[in-house]
């Protein structure tokens, strides 16, 4: 019997089987279902997500999705309303789409101004990453298993929830890899100019996307030259692409020359991620500068914490496989793309621009753990590749593998978040990250959201106290605060008071007036001496504002009110003024 001869009685159930593999195959290739069904679906779980948080009163959890909020109020609702208010160290895209409903003092205070965006985009995101899988891999099974472990992320369905702008960003990235990924397959020049596009709107959301920029440029120059092999179109098509990707970060720097005479304003003023990155370096408590090393491995586990090991696991072994693969060497650069932003924040951490604490390295804490999430549109491309020929029915296990822990913990997450919740109050910082570490290994933590415990960690205390206060006995006046300082955007949401009540830095020339002589447009300064950035320090020191005296102190703040001799003399030397006075 030669090697190849099979006895007739084992042949016939192998060939059974090989047909039946090869038709679950060409069943799991041809699975698929309309992208807008796809949307609805994504859509409606980010609903159901948005309605369980705003029920927990989390979707504010965040410091900064008020400061968003108040950022967009601004521009409609200030001493000096106008679009100078979009402020020049947040980019202003998310800001400029909640105008539309910002003004609505319930969608305001609520924060579904920002979460409706915030849902939007979670939908579109599901419905691109469905249609990259499906280009990338042919097979509509992977694709509706890729869309669904993207979707059912914990962390995800959080931040989505939420004004923050990562759910944003991860969309405009989806957009602008799966347009790149069907130039490159051979598309029109629609994708090539809308894959610019969403790189555009990108850049003007988050500052890690500015790295798309050159990554995009670096795949587009390698694809004309295999299309044209002539320098020529590489030229024409790097150039004609990455200005028009480039145009949102052109606009930005001419934004900040013309307000603040200082187009790296947003790396340099106050309350920059630069300052903050200072701030603990000076503290002892930046060990990953100048340590690519030590920044590779935080940032890793931030990725690992949002992501779970599994996914993390199956989408390294999917870049591998992409890598060696026969896929022209174009494909492969257009769906590793989102792969960039690891480099980004690699570099970033490295040269001390950015800080993100792990409690799995010092100094064992959560500041930052969220920015792992934005790779969750890389890693899972890439672990849905595994699904690809010649591996398909493998990498639907390991999809489906990834995705079964996830699906079990949606039921139960209601449960999750009061645990999370109870278990912060109840322990000190330093012993809630011991217990993640220890306890929450991210092979079985699908369930449980970094995200959340870092957002009710971080939830500002102290601050409701005095937003109180303010908010019953300041209500004739305006409010001289330092907008730079950490917890002033909340003190001012939390107040119930307009944002026209407020003077900040923002309201020029009425903010630099104050500081040069206190009472002249405010009858009420509040002011952090705690913060470092409160630039409001110079009137304090050393006796305090002349002519004010202290009203109120708690939390962490000092309320002073004008003395009333003061309020006459500045009505008698300035006729305008006792007509302004009368206005507030």
């Amino acid at each position: 019997m030669s090697a190849i001869d099979i006895p007739r009685g084992v042949r016939k159930p192998l060939d059974m089987i090989a047909g039946l593999a090869t038709r679950a195959e060409a069943i799991a290739a041809s699975a698929s279902v309309p992208t807008w069904m796809v949307f609805l679906a994504a859509t409606g779980l980010g609903s159901w997500a948005l309605w369980l948080y705003s029920d927990a009163d989390l979707t504010l959890a965040y410091g900064d999705a008020i400061a968003h909020l108040n950022i967009s109020r601004r521009m409609v609702d200030s001493v000096t309303p106008s679009f100078s208010q979009l402020g020049g160290v947040w980019l202003p895209l998310p800001h400029l789409l909640m105008l539309p409903t910002i003004w609505n003092d319930t969608l305001w205070h609520t924060g579904l101004s920002g979460s409706i965006v915030s849902v939007l985009a979670f939908g579109l995101s599901t419905a691109y990453i469905y249609r990259s899988i499906h280009a990338l891999t042919h097979n509509g099974l992977a694709a509706l298993l890729g869309s669904a472990l993207f979707a059912t992320n914990a962390n995800l369905l959080f931040i989505q929830a939420t004004p923050m702008a990562e759910s944003l960003t991860i969309f405009l990235v989806l957009g602008a890899t799966f347009h790149l990924l069907r130039w490159v397959q051979g598309g029109s020049l629609i994708h090539f100019v809308l894959s610019a596009t969403f790189v555009l709107a990108a850049t003007m959301t988050r500052y890690e996307t500015w790295v798309l920029v050159p990554a995009g440029i670096a795949v587009v120059a390698v694809t004309s030259f295999q299309r044209h092999r002539s320098f020529s179109h590489v030229e024409g098509f790097a150039l004609a692409w990455g200005i028009l990707a480039c145009y949102g970060i052109f606009l930005w720097l001419l934004y900040s020359q013309v307000i603040f005479g200082d187009m790296l304003y947003f790396s340099s003023g106050p309350g920059a991620a630069t300052a903050y990155a200072h701030l603990a370096e000076a503290d002892g408590l930046l060990p990953t500068k100048h340590d690519p090393a030590l920044s590779a491995y935080v940032f890793g586990w931030s990725v690992i914490d949002n992501l779970g090991l599994p996914l993390v696991v199956a989408s390294t072994a999917g870049s591998v496989l992409l890598m060696v693969s026969r896929v022209a060497l174009p494909i492969k650069l257009a769906a590793l793309f989102p792969l960039s932003l690891f480099v980004f924040h690699v570099a970033s951490l490295t040269a001390g621009q950015s800080v993100v604490w792990s409690p799995h390295s010092f100094p064992n804490d959560f500041y930052n753990s969220r920015y792992g999430l934005l790779m969750l549109p890389a890693a899972v491309i890439a672990a849905s590749y595994l699904a690809a020929r010649p591996l398909r029915s493998i990498g639907l296990l390991v999809l489906s593998a990834a995705l079964l822990p996830q699906l079990l913990a949606l039921p139960s997450m209601a449960g999750g978040i009061a645990d999370t919740q109870n278990q912060v109050k109840a322990l000190k910082q330093q012993e809630v990250a011991s217990a993640w570490v220890d306890s929450n290994f991210p092979f079985v933590k699908a369930g449980q959201q970094i995200t959340l415990v870092e957002a009710t960690i971080f939830n500002q205390g102290g601050v409701d106290e005095t937003a109180n206060w303010i908010g019953d006995h300041a209500r004739d006046g305006k409010i001289l605060v330092s907008a730079q300082a950490n917890r002033t955007a909340i003190f001012m949401f939390r107040s119930g008071l307009p944002l026209s009540s407020f003077i900040s830095e923002g309201n020029k020339p009425y903010f630099n007036e104050e500081l040069e002589s206190p009472g002249r447009h405010a009858r009420w300064i509040v002011y952090q001496p705690e913060e470092e950035l409160d630039a409001l320090r110079q009137l304090m020191e050393p006796t305090g504002p002349a002519g004010f005296r202290l009203a109120f102190e708690g939390g962490g703040f000092q309320v002073f009110e004008r003395h009333e001799e003061t309020a006459t003399a500045a009505n008698d030397s300035s006729g305008w003024f006792r007509i302004e006075w009368i206005s507030s």
